[in-house]
């Protein structure tokens, strides 16, 4: 008997010690930024700041002078979430003509009334140059029918190393 209790609470710890590695809600070197009824993840040295109701987590400068990004807004009176869709690909395309969707499709994001995620990648100009930049845009329908728009944008030389794939990993609703 008392072994039986001892192997219940060995697999008690085990199993908390598990749920606590799994909720885990930001990965090594990451701080949790928080909004209305959202959380992310970005890397401990960025600053965060908030324009216009927009909360935004920055790194330092990197190639061609441009900063990496994580990025939040909120609109809480959003079109139908179709028209959202295709009115987020134009101003995109009309801000930047040069700009190529490389990933369009649906995301699954606990909490979402819909969700999709669109990469693309734009040539930006800079000083006397340009600099080829990726973005990552997750278009979240909330179920209080808000619309989330988390961004991630960096240039392509730096994206993987400032670790930007990893934030989209850790976005969740409350």
């Amino acid at each position: 008997m008392r072994q039986v209790k001892r192997l219940a609470m060995i697999l008690a710890l085990v199993l908390a010690g598990c749920g606590g590695a799994e909720s885990a809600s930001a990965p090594d070197g990451f701080k949790t930024l928080s909004g209305d009824g959202w959380t992310l993840a970005y890397p401990s040295a960025w600053e965060v700041s908030e324009v216009n109701g927009s909360r935004l987590a920055q790194g330092p400068k990197g190639t061609g002078g441009l900063a990496p990004q994580a990025a939040v807004a909120r609109d809480v009176k959003p079109p139908p979430f179709p028209v959202s869709i295709d009115a987020f690909k134009s101003d995109q395309t009309l801000r930047r003509g040069n700009y190529k969707i490389t990933r369009d499709a649906k995301f699954d994001l606990d909490g979402a009334e819909q969700a999709r995620v669109i990469e693309a990648d734009y040539i930006e100009k800079t000083g006397a140059g340009t600099t080829p930049v990726k973005t990552i845009d997750l278009l979240v329908r909330t179920k209080d029918n808000a619309q989330l728009d988390f961004l991630m944008r960096a240039p392509q030389a730096d994206f993987d190393r400032v670790r930007l794939n990893e934030v989209l990993d850790t976005i969740r609703l409350k």
